[in-house]
């Protein structure tokens, strides 16, 4: 085996010390997890009610009146088809991953797109797919 080139001196350790002796205690709690516990438990609470608001916004809802004194406690609401697209887009960022953006490097033997609708053969075409392929 080589010994590997440092890019900094050691530290004032030595081999087999730690600069954290104590280190993480046993059981301690990893606060990222517990949090996102926490936002797990009140979106299951908070379900029902969020599925009847959804709901609310595409179909719309009649007025709602009390039973005791007849007066309307809550009006007509039309169908808010925009809002609901709003809502279930917000949704989606809890359940799907963000993609990141990447950059789009063309290796130097593949033609540009403005070189392929220039009469460019098949097989030019598939050398170029293999070598994408390839790399």
């Amino acid at each position: 085996m080589t010994d590997t080139v440092r890019d900094h001196p050691p530290g004032p350790w030595k081999k087999g010390q730690s600069g954290n002796p104590a280190g993480k205690p046993k059981g301690a709690h990893n606060k990222v997890l517990s949090l996102r516990f926490l936002a797990h438990q009140l979106l299951a609470c908070e379900m029902p009610y969020m599925q009847e608001q959804l709901r609310v916004l595409r179909e719309g809802s009649g007025p709602m009146y009390d039973a005791a004194s007849g007066l309307e406690i809550r009006p007509f609401r039309p169908p808010d088809p925009k809002a609901y697209c709003d809502m279930m887009v917000k949704l989606l960022d809890f359940g799907l991953p963000r993609l990141t953006r990447q950059e789009v490097v063309t290796p130097p033997d593949v033609p540009e797109a403005d070189d392929l609708t220039e009469n460019v053969s098949t097989e030019d075409a598939q050398r170029a797919y293999l070598s994408l392929v390839k790399s």
